[in-house]
């Protein structure tokens, strides 16, 4: 179904060059234009993938997350609620747009703005909990004992004392991605989060970005080691990632 007005001087579909010009943080790469959600585009795609399809002006719909992935997503919109329109840029969804198709093939998102390394893990600590309560169905305090938080409380335990030790980083963030199915394998996802390291590493209020992917998910993995990250830790089921993009970063130690 075909809900936007693509440019027939750039093939048909073809994104209209006026579309997105003056949107803030606005990214281009060879094949996409990388758009920042508004919270109210936010929103829609959280409850109507065919409205959001007519503001943006694409040629259809994007797909919609699944049940795990919207879990996150609702987490992630309700800290955006509380950021201001300048740092809305970290808690929101970045669309992935094909150019030559003005279609929305996947999307990217940091998990909250830049914060001290341990003040991450306790964030990232509790984004864990909320997926498994709603993956459970049950109170939060029934999965406090659950294996994968005693982990992760142990590592933010080992990172806090690393902190007071040699003054880890100071400013981090956790990037997260995902194409469409149909898109995968064409080098789209290495290509956007490449875009949005490099716009890291223009600016002055983040030192390193975070990644983590399941160890037996060798595309994902491929993407971070191309776009300059290194391994820096495992879980049972999960590899951690860091790219430093300051010089800042490159003098302190941590995670």
């Amino acid at each position: 179904m075909s809900v936007g007005s693509g440019s027939k001087e750039n093939g048909v579909g073809a994104v209209d060059p006026e579309a997105f010009r003056a949107r803030p943080n606005r990214l281009t790469t060879p094949r996409l234009e990388l758009i920042p959600l508004t919270l109210d585009e936010f929103a829609l795609y959280l409850s109507d993938v065919d409205a959001l399809a007519q503001e943006l002006r694409l040629a259809e719909p994007p797909s919609e997350p699944d049940a795990e992935t919207r879990a996150a997503l609702n987490w992630l919109f309700e800290n955006a609620l509380a950021l201001d329109a300048a740092s809305l840029c970290w808690s929101t969804l970045w669309t992935a747009v094909l150019r030559s198709e003005n279609r929305v093939v996947g999307f990217l998102c940091f998990k909250g703005p830049p914060r001290p390394l341990f003040d991450f893990l306790k964030t990232a600590l509790d984004f864990k909990l909320n997926l498994e309560t709603v993956e459970r169905n049950v109170a939060p305090t029934a999965v406090v004992g659950n294996a994968r938080r005693a982990e992760t409380a142990r590592t933010a335990d080992n990172e806090r004392a690393e902190t007071d030790e040699t003054g880890a980083l100071t400013a981090v963030v956790e990037i997260g991605y995902g194409v469409d199915e149909a898109f995968r394998g064409l080098g789209l996802a290495t290509e956007a989060v490449g875009a949005l390291v490099d716009w890291g590493r223009g600016r002055e209020d983040v030192d390193a970005i975070l990644a983590e992917t399941l160890t037996a998910n060798l595309p994902s993995r491929r993407v971070l080691e191309k776009c300059g990250f290194r391994r820096r830790g495992e879980s049972s089921d999960a590899l951690f990632w860091r790219v430093d993009v300051s010089r800042r970063a490159d003098e302190k130690d941590g995670f």
